[in-house]
């Protein structure tokens, strides 16, 4: 898999600056670190989505149509 890259999309129920800095999105680095580079994947990129449960439609379409549009450029 040398010469590929991912990109990992982690949706939450709390915020994701909470996830990112209180947990240092320690399950997010193991993943990353232990399968995804060992398997020769580089660069491995993180899009973050929290409080998805409390987000309002219009916030989710627009996290949707990011990740869309991620996927459509090969981000």
């Amino acid at each position: 898999l040398t010469d590929r890259s991912a990109r990992l999309v982690v949706t939450m129920a709390m915020p994701s600056i909470v996830y990112k800095f209180f947990f240092r999105s320690h399950s997010v680095k193991n993943l990353q670190r232990n399968i995804l580079k060992f398997c020769g994947l580089r660069p491995v990129k993180t899009t973050f989505v929290g409080s998805v449960y409390e987000k309002s439609r219009s916030k989710l379409k627009r996290d949707i149509t990011r990740v869309e549009s991620y996927g459509a450029k090969g981000i």
